[in-house]
């Protein structure tokens, strides 16, 4: 049944998807803010109904690979590596000096609290897919850490009494004969030098010994749409660590001084965007946050902590790049660097500027201003995504249509793999079906979702609840579906495999007189009971099926019953 769903799935949808296509709707960019109510959405909607949606194909997949990582490494060699704020005009000199006066304010009371955070995705040793930090801790491969990061990873084991004591068990292990006089003998060095922590320096050392020095980041891609991937660095485990524990001190420095807290700023910019300020897209951001020039913009305190923590080098192909941007997707503090980087840039020029990552939120007026600079120093401004008059506004994966004043509901629709796959792909087909008045592409939609109906098994029907998309039900109002409400330990078992399903009608069996048959009774216990006889608790005589028309413990009509499998 799996393979079968999955084909169907993938034959409905590609057709669905390539007639779309042959409408010719404009792709997201300029002409956007000139569309208006239906035809804007199914714009939208076409658009990322298409942008991604791929056959798989070894072969293009392999050259998008190498053609966006070539397109990488050539935007990280054309960054300047020397940069002195006065080679800029006087007004960017202004500019810039006052983005520095900013950030010199809220990173104030910036000091490392070396608290752990767990990290996620793959590191510089690739374990193919077994990210999870708890197994990492199980490989001798993976305790990997660049030379200027161990003092600072270091300390944060040091300060985590689980993690301490791995190191610890981990050091004995590997000098079974020596640890405790190695351990000794650097705590008296560092009593000798009178540190303030001789337990600490002690750790340190046996921290690096459990560790392989890696000083380099390797590249690899993810996908990104189907023209590009994106470029992203896999980092040693340990600086990892280090990285995202830095990024939590950037974060509540940020939070405490200008209320914007990264946790939740997303979904803050997509009601911001309903305002009609303009939105600020940008091209490769991450990797244009030039290394030379954070170290001009930030505090020192900061700037030496970014120093050890990021690598230098880039591996690929068994090749070394030197890195003169800041650092890729991939490290744990790009994503805040980024934030406050531009934040305190779009303040020079509205105080009341907003920014989560590269998305940016300013008044119509600072606009142009803010793009001229940001451009002098090394950013590329995506003109055609970038909205500061007309009906459209976009930020942080958020559609907004002005003149009716709401957010537009949109999907990126993804090739199917897998069977839990199909039915994510279905119910975001069955939403756009929904959300559509009229037009072409709600025709299109509608026949594909039509379609859907005779692939995905009936008893996996389900009406929308407007909750997440499901990887085991079928959106669908079609008789048959599940209405009753569901209770609170139904919603937590349907994250699992159960699912809830309504009764139209059932039925009873009731012993009649006659002779003993089986039915519905397992072979144990029929046994007993042709050994035993009657006494054995099973009912002598026939069986007769009689309607059932409410549930006997509640009353309540079958309809209104809500049966739940916890096997």
């Amino acid at each position: 049944m799996g393979k079968t769903l999955l084909k169907q799935v993938q034959e409905v949808v590609s057709e669905a998807v390539e007639d779309i296509r042959s409408l010719g709707l404009p792709p997201l960019g300029a002409e956007f803010a000139q569309l208006h109510g239906t035809d804007l959405h199914q714009a939208l909607i076409a658009h990322r109904a298409t942008k991604g949606f791929e056959r798989p194909n070894v072969r293009g997949s392999a050259r998008r690979r190498e053609s966006s990582v070539r397109g990488f490494l050539d935007t990280n060699a054309s960054l300047t590596t020397q940069f002195n704020y006065w080679d800029l005009a006087a007004p960017d000199r202004r500019s810039f000096l006052g983005a520095r006066a900013w950030l010199s304010g809220v990173l104030t009371d910036f000091v490392p609290t070396y608290r752990f955070a767990f990290p996620s995705g793959e590191g510089v040793i690739s374990e193919q897919g077994m990210t999870d930090f708890f197994h990492k801790l199980s490989l001798d491969s993976q305790w990997t850490v660049s030379i200027d990061a161990v003092p600072y990873a270091a300390r944060i084991a040091y300060r985590n009494a689980s993690l301490k004591r791995v190191v610890r068990e981990r050091f004995r292990a590997q000098f079974p004969y020596h640890w405790r006089r190695m351990a000794r003998g650097w705590y008296e060095e560092a009593q000798k030098k009178k540190l303030r922590d001789p337990g600490l320096h002690s750790f340190t050392y046996m921290f690096a010994g459990c560790c392989d020095i890696v000083g380099v980041s390797r590249i690899t891609t993810v996908p990104k749409n189907n023209e590009k991937d994106r470029v992203i660095t896999c980092e040693p485990t340990w600086n990892m660590v280090a990285q995202l524990s830095l990024a939590l001190d950037l974060r509540e420095c940020l939070r405490r001084r200008t209320g914007i807290s990264i946790q939740f700023w997303q979904e803050v910019h997509k009601s911001l965007i309903r305002s009609g300020r303009a939105t600020v897209d940008f091209s490769d951001a991450s990797n244009r946050n030039i290394w030379s020039v954070v170290k001009a913009l930030f505090p020192r305190r900061v700037v030496r902590h970014l120093e050890k923590l990021r690598n230098a080098l880039f591996e690929y192909d068994g090749e070394y790049y030197p890195v003169n941007m800041l650092a890729p997707m991939g490290c744990g503090f790009t994503f805040d660097m980024l934030t406050l980087t531009l934040l305190a840039y779009a303040r020079q020029f509205d105080p009341a500027a907003s920014a989560f990552g590269d998305d940016i939120i300013l008044n119509q007026e600072s606009a142009a201003p803010f793009m001229e600079f940001v451009e002098k120093l090394g950013w590329k401004v995506n003109h055609s995504k970038t909205y500061v008059a007309g009906n459209f506004r976009e930020s942080c994966g958020a559609f907004c249509d002005l003149g009716e004043d709401k957010l537009l509901l949109s999907y990126d629709l993804l090739w199917p793999d897998d069977e839990q796959a199909c039915y994510v792909l279905g119910n975001k087909i069955s939403r756009l079906v929904k959300t559509l008045n009229r037009g072409p592409v709600r025709d299109i939609l509608v026949r594909c979702y039509e379609r859907l109906h005779s692939c995905f098994p009936r008893d996996a029907y389900a009406e929308d609840d407007g909750g997440d998309l499901c990887d085991w039900l079928f959106f669908t109002e079609e008789e048959g579906c599940t209405s009753a409400a569901r209770s609170t330990a139904v919603q937590l078992w349907s994250a699992m495999w159960q699912r809830p399903i309504e009764l139209r009608s059932a039925s009873e069996s009731r012993a009649v007189e006659g002779n003993a048959v089986k039915h519905d009774i397992d072979n144990v216990r029929l046994a007993c009971f042709l050994r035993r006889g009657a006494s054995y608790g099973i009912p002598t005589g026939k069986f007769k099926e009689s309607r059932i028309t409410r549930d006997k413990k509640s009353g309540e009509t079958l309809s209104g019953v809500t049966l739940v499998s916890i096997l």
